[in-house]
C-alpha cells in the first residue's frame, strides 16, 4: 500500500487552524514579565486541552518520525505534560488545608510552592521555545491578545453549609475497619514498599534499577483512587463521618498521596519518554529545558518523600483507628509441624500483628508471649521442643533392649535401627535422608540414653524432629487473629518438610 507523502507547507496550512490557540497562549506565556502571577488553573487548563489535541494530529500524522517535526512534537509534549503537572500542583496547594494532614503541613506547603516554581520554569521555557519553532517553522499565526485578568483565579474565602441531610446511618466500627485495614495493606504493598524504601536514584542507570517507575506509579495511584472511592460510597455524608473525625483526617489522606503519585507518574513518564540517558533536554536552539538530574531531584525529594511520609502518618492512624474498635477474641492454633516457631513463621507472625498494630499475645501451658517480638516466640518454641523431647523419652521407654549397653559399631547400629523404627511408626520426622549420626554416641550410656540424647542433638541442628501436635492460644484483635489463622492453615508459610509454600492473596501484604 502506497502512503501519499505530505509536504511540510501543506502541513503547515492543514495543521495552523488547530495550533493557533496553543501558539498564541505560548507567546503569551513567554513574552510576560511575570509568567508565574498567570500560570493558573484557568490558563493550564487551557494549555493542556490545546496540546492534547496538537499533539493527536501530530501523532496521527507521523510526526515523531519526521526530522523537522519531531522537535515540534517534542515540544508541544513538554508543554502538555507539564501543564497536567502543574495543574495538580496548584490542587494539591489549594486544598492543602482541607486534607487536615497530621503533620508536615507547613514543610509540604513550602515544598509544593517549589515544585510549582519549578514546574512553571520548565513550561515557561518549553512555551519560548514553540513560539520561537513555529516562526522558524513557517507557521504565520495572526498574534492575539490576552488579558491577565482572565486567567487569574480569584478565589473567595470559605465553604458552603453542610446543610444536606446525610444518609442513613453506617455501622461504624464496620466501616472503620474496613477503611483502615484496606489502608493498611496498600501501605504494605510490595511496590510501595520498595518505593519508599529505595536508595534515590541519581541518574539513568541506577534508575533503571530502581523501583520508582511511571508503571508502578500508575499502578499505585489507581489503587488509591478506588480507595478513595470506597470511602465516598461507604462514608461519604453518612452520620458515621460525624460519629469518628479520623475517618475524615484519614480520607485526606488518602486524598493527598494520589494526588502525589499523580505527580510522580507525570514526571517519571517525561523522564523515561524524553530524557532517560540524557543529560538535559534541548530545545532546537539549543537552550536546556530541563536537565534530568533536576527532575530525578524533584521526584525523589517530593514525590517520594512525601509519599512515603503521608503513608507512614495515616499507617499509624489507621492503626489506633483498629485499636480503638478492637474486638477481643481468642483461638487455639496448631504449632508449626516443621520445627515449631523457627525463623519464618514467627517472622510472619510478628508481621501480621506489626501489619494492624494491636495489642496480642501467644498463651502457652499457661506463659503468655509476645507475638509481636520473634525473640519471646523462640522462646516459646524452646519449651514446646522440651515437651516434644519429654514426649519422645517415654516411647522411647517402651521400647525393646533400650536400657542395654552396646559398643562401638554395634552401638551406632543400634541408635540407627531405632531412630529409623520410629521413624516408621511416624513417631519422628527426618528432614536429612540418610540420617547422620553425631560422634557423641557414647558406650557409658544406655541405648536408651544415647537415643534421647541423639534426638535432642539432632533437633537443635533440625535435622530431626518428634511428630507430635501442641497447640498455642493466640489473644487479641479478631481482625489480626483471623489472619494468624488464615497463616497457620497455610502451614504458616511452609510445606510439612520446611519449603516455602506461596501465601493467600488475603497475606499479600506479608510479601516481600
Amino acid at each position: 500500500m502506497t502512503v501519499h507523502t505530505i509536504n511540510d507547507a501543506d502541513f503547515i496550512k492543514f495543521l495552523s487552524p488547530h495550533v493557533r490557540s496553543l501558539i498564541n497562549i505560548s507567546r503569551y506565556l513567554a513574552n510576560h514579565s511575570e509568567p508565574r502571577t498567570i500560570i493558573t488553573r484557568p490558563l493550564l487548563m487551557k494549555f493542556l486541552a490545546q496540546a492534547t489535541k496538537a499533539e493527536e494530529l501530530l501523532d496521527m500524522y507521523g510526526a515523531s518520525r519526521n526530522r523537522n517535526w519531531s522537535e515540534f512534537r517534542m515540544l508541544v509534549a513538554t508543554i502538555k505534560r507539564f501543564s497536567d503537572v502543574s495543574y495538580e500542583l496548584i490542587h494539591i496547594r489549594k486544598s492543602l488545608p482541607h486534607y487536615r494532614l497530621l503533620t508536615g503541613v507547613e514543610e509540604f506547603g513550602r515544598a509544593t510552592d517549589d515544585i510549582i516554581r519549578f514546574t512553571g520554569r520548565v513550561l515557561t521555557n518549553a512555551a519560548k521555545a514553540l513560539a520561537e519553532y513555529s516562526d522558524a517553522l513557517g507557521f504565520t499565526i495572526s498574534p492575539r491578545q490576552y488579558r491577565d485578568e482572565d486567567y487569574y483565579e480569584n478565589l473567595i474565602i470559605g465553604r458552603l453549609a453542610k446543610n444536606f441531610e446525610n444518609l442513613k446511618n453506617a455501622d461504624v466500627a464496620k466501616e472503620v475497619a474496613l477503611l483502615s485495614t484496606k489502608f493498611l495493606g496498600l501501605a504494605a504493598n510490595f511496590d510501595l514498599r520498595n518505593i519508599i524504601e529505595a536508595q534515590s536514584p541519581k541518574d539513568y542507570d541506577s534508575y533503571m534499577y530502581s523501583p520508582i517507575s511511571e508503571e508502578n506509579f500508575l499502578f499505585l495511584e489507581q489503587s488509591f483512587h478506588r480507595l478513595q472511592s470506597l470511602y465516598d460510597t461507604r462514608v461519604s455524608r453518612t452520620n458515621t463521618e460525624n460519629e469518628d473525625k479520623d475517618l475524615i483526617v484519614l480520607r485526606g489522606h488518602i486524598s493527598v498521596v494520589m494526588h502525589i503519585l499523580r505527580v510522580a507518574s507525570s514526571l517519571t513518564h517525561f523522564y523515561e519518554r524524553h530524557l532517560g540517558t540524557q543529560r538535559s533536554l534541548l530545545a532546537p536552539t539549543g537552550d536546556s529545558l530541563v536537565t534530568s538530574i533536576t527532575l530525578l531531584l524533584y521526584i525523589n525529594s517530593y514525590s517520594v518523600y512525601y509519599l512515603k511520609h503521608f503513608v507512614l502518618s495515616a499507617r499509624l492512624l489507621c492503626q489506633e483507628m483498629l485499636r480503638r474498635y478492637a474486638q477481643d477474641t481468642e483461638i487455639e492454633l496448631p504449632i508449626p509441624v516443621f520445627r515449631g516457631f523457627h525463623v519464618r513463621p514467627t517472622v510472619l507472625v510478628s508481621a501480621i500483628v506489626k501489619h494492624y498494630g494491636s495489642k496480642v499475645t501467644a498463651e502457652y501451658d499457661g506463659v503468655e508471649y509476645d507475638p509481636e517480638t520473634p525473640l519471646s516466640m523462640f522462646s516459646l518454641n524452646e519449651f514446646v521442643n522440651q515437651k516434644k523431647r519429654d514426649h519422645i523419652s517415654h516411647i522411647i521407654n517402651d521400647l525393646e533392649e533400650v536400657n542395654k549397653v552396646y559398643k562401638d559399631g554395634e552401638l551406632e547400629n543400634k541408635c540407627r535401627d531405632m531412630l529409623y523404627q520410629l521413624y516408621s511408626e511416624n513417631k519422628i520426622v527426618i528432614y536429612s535422608q540418610p540420617l547422620q549420626l553425631s560422634k557423641m554416641l557414647s558406650d557409658d550410656l544406655t541405648l536408651r540414653q544415647n537415643l534421647t540424647e541423639e534426638i535432642k542433638r539432632q533437633m537443635q541442628i533440625g535435622c530431626l524432629d518428634v511428630v507430635k501436635e501442641y497447640k498455642v492460644k493466640f489473644k487479641g484483635d479478631q481482625r489480626v487473629l483471623d489472619d494468624i489463622k488464615l497463616l497457620a492453615e497455610c502451614g504458616y508459610g511452609e510445606d510439612p518438610m520446611g519449603h516455602n509454600i506461596p501465601l493467600p492473596d488475603r497475606l499479600r501484604y506479608l510479601r516481600r
